[in-house]
C-alpha cells in the first residue's frame, strides 16, 4: 500500500449503516514532514480530503505510482520534497491497479483546489514509469494551484509539467 496516506476517516452513519459524512469534509492542519519513503507499493504519500495540509521536507523513493498524490484537498503547500524514480509499477508485479498513464512526482488529482507545489526536486534516472514530473488534471475542479520553482530531472514519457491553465499556474 502507500508509504504514508492522509484521508478521511471520519465514518459517521445512520441508522442503515450508510456513510453520512460528505465528501466534500475537509481534514484541516494535517503535517507530513522530514520522511523517508521508500518502495511504497502504491503512492509514496497520499493526501485526500485535507484542508491546509503541509508535505514538507520528505524524499519519496520508488514508489509503484506517483511519488506524492493529491485528491480532493484544499490549500495544501507541497515544498522542498525529493521524489526519486518513481513509476516502479512497470517492473515489479503490483499490488494495486492503477492508471499508469498518470504516474507522477507531484499529482494533483480531482479536486484539487489552491495548492502551492514548490522548490521540489523531482528525478527520474531510472523508471520508464515516469510519465511527468508535475501534473495537476484537467478536472474543472481543479483551479487556484499554483507550481514555483521545482528542479525537474530526468526523461519523462510524456511531459515534465502539465499545469492546465488559465485556472491554475505555473513559473518558467
Amino acid at each position: 500500500s502507500s508509504g504514508i496516506v492522509v484521508r478521511r476517516k471520519i465514518d459517521h452513519r445512520d441508522e442503515n449503516g450508510v456513510i453520512v459524512t460528505p465528501t466534500t469534509y475537509r481534514a484541516p492542519g494535517m503535517t507530513v514532514t522530514n520522511n523517508e519513503v521508500f518502495n511504497s507499493r502504491f503512492m509514496g504519500i497520499e493526501i485526500d480530503q485535507t484542508v491546509g495540509a503541509l508535505v514538507e521536507n520528505n524524499t519519496i523513493t520508488n514508489p509503484d505510482y506517483s511519488a506524492i498524490y493529491t485528491l480532493q484537498s484544499d490549500d495544501a503547500v507541497i515544498a522542498s520534497n525529493t521524489a526519486e524514480d518513481f513509476g516502479q509499477c512497470l517492473h515489479r508485479e503490483p499490488v494495486h491497479q492503477w492508471d499508469i498513464h498518470q504516474n507522477s512526482g507531484v499529482y494533483c488529482d480531482y479536486a484539487t483546489t489552491n495548492a502551492i507545489i514548490r522548490s521540489n526536486l523531482i528525478v527520474n534516472a531510472t523508471s520508464d514509469g515516469a510519465r511527468f514530473g508535475v501534473k495537476i488534471s484537467s478536472w474543472a475542479e481543479n483551479v487556484g494551484n499554483q507550481v514555483l520553482n521545482n528542479m525537474v530531472v530526468g526523461t519523462y514519457s510524456y511531459v515534465e509539467y502539465e499545469v492546465p491553465s488559465p485556472a491554475n499556474s505555473q513559473d518558467g
